[in-house]
């Protein structure tokens, strides 16, 4: 499915070109105290640790594809006590993302 994703989007060429990607993990945020048995099924519920959120940049190919658009959402932050945030856009600006319209 993600082929198929990346070719519509002309991410990926015919064998006969090889073209060049970069992929980036860009952190806006952590959470800090995230319970392991939300991402673990059968873990010890009072086992936590600390998650890093990121946004997924693939640069290639003359094109740049957001993979994951990350949160900036007022119901998340109610939800989990998030530290160090900046918002996905400014995130991506920083790297050096002239792409930072998506959000």
């Amino acid at each position: 499915m993600v082929v198929t994703a990346l070719l519509a989007a002309g991410m990926l060429a015919l064998p006969q070109s090889k073209p060049v990607y970069e992929i980036y993990a860009v952190r806006y945020a952590e959470i800090p105290d995230f319970p392991v048995a939300g991402l673990v099924k059968g873990a010890d519920p009072a086992r936590k640790m600390e998650i890093a959120m990121m946004v997924w940049l693939v640069k290639g190919n003359g094109r740049n594809v957001l993979v994951d658009s990350g949160f900036y959402r007022d119901q998340f932050f109610k939800q989990w006590k998030v530290k160090d945030f900046v918002k996905p856009s400014e995130a991506l600006a920083q790297a050096g993302s002239k792409y930072s319209y998506f959000f």
